[in-house]
């Protein structure tokens, strides 16, 4: 009970000395967080671009940014993981959120800034050593919300010529119902029954 008291007492003080800062003040404590916190960073990103109106350059900036924020995170976890082949499944689910998190701020970045975080992410893919895999691809697919990122994605996954990111780029060229480049790379890889049903159902 003391310390739910002492901090409600806490938030209280804060309360009024926020409300009696002049504006200089707090631009200047707002600095000072996020330059040190790279948490309050991204928070501050977050609430000051809710408040741009729609269109504003600052707005899809401040987007950018936040979403290099939490990448950053997001990428020392993977080159942990990709130096030693794996990690701690705590981790794994930090990881996971972040990759979630990045995920839905996709919709509100530019094109420009969608590509920049898939390079990041198709540079682990390639690498395949971090045993996240699935998860990278999840979010590779996010960073592609229209036929052209996706067709984008299909062009970098066949330009590493490993065969799970060929196959991932023969699927995306299916779902564009592109058959020039379906049909090329389906050719190369009819070894099993599956491969042979997915011809034909292609048709």
């Amino acid at each position: 009970m003391m310390a739910s008291r002492r901090s409600r007492d806490t938030v209280s003080t804060l309360d009024a000395l926020i409300d009696s800062a002049t504006t200089e003040v707090l631009r200047e404590l707002a600095r000072s967080v996020a330059a040190k916190h790279p948490a309050a960073r991204t928070m501050c990103l977050d609430i000051l671009s809710r408040h741009l109106p729609a269109g504003a350059p600052e707005k899809a900036a401040a987007a950018a940014a936040a979403a290099r924020a939490l990448w950053s995170k997001a990428d020392k976890i993977l080159d942990e993981f990709n130096t030693y082949g794996g990690g701690p499944e705590e981790d794994e689910v930090r990881l996971m959120d972040l990759l979630g998190d990045l995920a839905e701020r996709m919709p509100d970045l530019r094109r420009s800034d969608r590509r920049d975080l898939l390079d990041e992410c198709l540079d682990y893919i390639s690498r395949g050593n971090s045993g996240l895999e699935d998860s990278l691809y999840e979010f590779a697919y996010a960073c592609c919300p229209d036929d052209e990122d996706l067709r984008h994605l299909a062009e970098c996954l066949e330009e590493t010529g490993q065969d799970w990111p060929m196959d991932h780029a023969r699927r995306i060229y299916r779902r564009l119902r592109d058959s020039g480049n379906y049909l090329r790379l389906r050719h190369r890889q009819m070894q099993y029954g599956s491969d042979y049903y997915d011809l034909v159902t292609f048709y």
